[in-house]
Order: C-alpha cells, then structure tokens, then sequence
C-alpha cells in the first residue's frame, strides 16, 4: 500500500510529497481524505505519517488525494496542519469525502494508486451447496460476509461502512455479542437498509440500543437454543463462552451466541468468542466453520484444532486470530485428518 519516495521516477508537488507522474494520470479511485494512512480512522498518527512522509524520507502514501486535507491540489505541510486543527481544536473537517469512501470531487493534479480500505472486497472462496455456489467474502478479524441464494448475511460486521463498499447491502446480519470488535451499531446503521433483520443476543440488541439504535433494522432476540428462519433463512443460536478458569470473566456462559446457519441442508458454523466447549464438539454435518483463536479472549489454536477433529466441518476458516498463528491450526488439523479442508485468509 506504501512506499518510499524514488527521486529519479517522482515529481516534488508544493516541494514536500512525491509522487511518481503515472499516478496524477489515475481517477476514479475511492478514499477518505485526511485518512493518508488507510488505517479507516482519522487520527493524530495519520498527521505524524505526513510530517515523516515530508520530512524524513519514510514512507509516503501511494493515494495522495487522502494526503490532501485541505483539497488545495498540493501535499504540503498544510495538510498536517489542516488535521490537527479538524482533531484538537475545531477547525473544519476535511472536504468531500470525509465520511466514507468517494471519488475525489475535485480536478487537480493529484491522483490515488491504491487506498484498500474503500476498495470493493473481493469474492474470495466459495463453497458449493444444493442451490449453487455459497460465496464467502473475509472481511476483518470477525466479520465476514456470506453471500448465497440472492441473499446476503453479514456476520459481526464492524470496522465503518467503507469496509463492505461494493457488496450488498445485508438481508440478515448477526452479532454473536457485545465486544466493540463485534456489535457496532454506527456500522450497523452504514451498511443496513430497510429491508434488513439483525439477529443477536438480548444483551447485544441493549448494547445496540444504547449506542443510538440500528434504524429501521428489525431486531430479532435469540437465547442459546432458539431457532428461527430471518429473511427466508434459518437460523440457530448456539453458547459461545469460555471454560478456563482465568479466562471465564470474558465470556460468560449464555450471554453471546455463536451461529448454525442452514443454507438449504448446507450448516454453516460461526464460533463467536468462545473456547472449544463441548456443544461444539457436539456438532455434526458442518459444511463450513469459522473458529476463533486469540489469547487471552477465546482459545489457542491447539484447542481449535482438537475441537474441528472432533466435530469434523468439511471446509474450516481460523478468523478473530489477532496474535496466534493460524498456521499452527492448519498444521494439527491436516495432521489429524485428511478430509478438513482448512482455508488461511488474509483479516487483517
């Protein structure tokens, strides 16, 4: 996404950015302005990236119209100026587009290469069922995108709109529980149209509530155990909690759910956050998982893996991994059986 300045192939614009001549020649791209870092927050770090783009030889972003605060046409020390003003005391927010991801409104010398954060997410995996192809779309840490039958799930979906920028917009949406990396209800409102139901646990639709509602989304309140068919698919809650003693005050039993989805007779499993407890050892005819593993939240990849050799999904995807080492998992699962297919995708 970055890279360093190459004085023999750039060009020096207002004597501090440069950027190589192809890229003043590409339009079109979409990117938050004053977001140079594409981190999808704008924050005190993205001016600390300019003034070491501009006055260290660091890296540089390859979207310069994000580096463009003040929409000037030029990437200049202004720029980290016009940030800090907007952040710490009052000063305007940077022009269009701000919010979210947009085309740069603006005819000026500048261009965007890359900025992946408004970039459409790509159609990764599929997974073939009774009425065509189930098509998984990883999107960061827990949230995922599943898209199947002229219908689309989105599975804890946080990080702000921008993130699902080119997929539908969600028939059903699940949030297995209240962690900020999990229900997030400006992302909710960003992504959800008036057609979509959400499904949750009734801590989680209270969580949401509190933050200012999820607009005319229908909320569906599931306990562990319940069913119901949401948006013409069914749905099962199931626990999500963890076992270990030191860990226990993070999950509690009854409180999250993790998710069995029936696809026309194809089960897809989503863990929550959870360790390998025994309802899940307990599953069988799973055609795709999703299995946590980070420490100290859920479990350890050795743990995951004792759990899918035991409830054998055909297709496994490691996701909410933030610290472990997906790898591992993949090992002892293959190890293990010949008939796992484990899918290592790139969240974060």
């Amino acid at each position: 996404m970055m890279r360093r300045c190459a004085f023999s192939r750039s060009v020096w614009i207002a004597g501090a950015l440069c950027v190589p001549p192809a890229l003043a020649q590409e339009t079109g791209q979409q990117f938050v302005r004053g977001d140079p870092d594409a981190d999808g927050d704008r924050t005190i770090t993205d001016a600390i990236y300019l003034l070491g783009c501009f006055f260290l030889g660091s890296e540089c972003p390859s979207c310069s119209d994000s580096a463009d605060v003040n929409d000037d046409g030029s990437n200049d020390i202004t720029d980290p100026v016009a940030l800090l003003s907007f952040l710490f005391t009052g000063g305007p927010e940077p022009p269009a587009p701000a919010a979210a991801c947009g085309a740069d409104p603006t005819a000026d010398a500048l261009g965007c290469a890359t900025f992946p954060r408004c970039a459409p997410a790509p159609d990764t995996d599929t997974v073939p069922t009774s009425r065509g192809e189930l098509v998984v779309t990883p999107i960061d840490h827990a949230s995922v995108v599943l898209r199947w039958d002229g219908k689309t799930i989105y599975l804890d979906p946080v990080g702000g709109a921008a993130l699902y920028e080119g997929l539908p917009a969600p028939d059903l949406i699940l949030v297995t529980h209240t962690h900020g990396d999990h229900a997030d209800a400006p992302t909710i409102r960003g992504v959800a149209d008036s057609e979509t139901v959400l499904a949750a646990p009734a801590a989680v639709a209270q969580a949401l509530a509190a933050a200012g509602g999820v607009g005319s989304v229908e909320v569906k309140v599931l306990a562990n155990g319940e069913k119901a068919t949401l948006a013409g698919i069914e749905v099962e809650a199931v626990p999500m909690y963890n076992l270990t003693s030191d860990r226990l005050r993070y999950h509690a039993k009854g409180q999250g759910n993790g998710y069995l989805i029936d696809l026309a007779g194809t089960r897809v499993y989503a863990s929550g956050d959870t360790e390998d407890i025994p309802e899940m050892r307990a599953l069988r005819d799973i055609a795709l998982a999703f299995l946590c593993m980070n420490l100290p939240f859920t479990m350890t990849p050795q743990q995951a893996a004792s759990a899918a050799l035991e409830f054998k999904p055909r297709v496994v995807y490691p996701y909410h991994y933030r610290g472990q080492d997906p790898q591992v998992f993949k090992s002892l699962v293959e190890a293990g059986s010949k008939d796992i297919v484990v899918r290592i995708r790139n969240w974060y």
